[in-house]
C-alpha cells in the first residue's frame, strides 16, 4: 500500500542517514519503526470496576436537602463506620 507523509527536511535526512548506516531501505526503516512504536504502545484492556455510590438515608423518602457541612458530616459518619470508630 502507498501513502504520501510530511516529514521536515532535517527529519527525513536524518532518517536517510540512518536507514544507509543500518544497510536498510528509508521504507524499511520507516517500516520497522512503526511496528516498534505500534508494539509498544499497546495496552491491555482495562477492566471497569463497579463504582458503589454511597446511600444517604432520609428522613422524608423523595427529598433530601443537605449543606455542605451536612454532608461533610454524613462522609465523616459513613468512614468512621467503615474503620470501626462510632461518633
Amino acid at each position: 500500500m502507498r501513502t504520501t507523509l510530511d516529514f521536515s527536511d532535517h527529519l527525513l535526512k536524518r532518517a536517510k542517514f540512518a536507514a544507509f548506516k543500518r544497510g536498510v531501505t528509508l521504507r524499511e526503516l520507516v517500516s520497522n519503526a512503526l511496528k516498534h512504536e505500534l508494539a509498544s504502545s499497546v495496552q491491555p484492556a482495562k477492566k471497569f470496576r463497579r463504582v458503589r455510590f454511597p446511600i444517604v438515608a432520609s428522613k422524608s423518602p423523595g427529598e433530601l436537602h443537605l449543606t455542605q457541612t451536612g454532608m461533610m458530616a454524613l462522609e465523616l459518619e459513613g468512614e468512621s463506620r467503615r474503620s470501626g470508630f462510632s461518633l
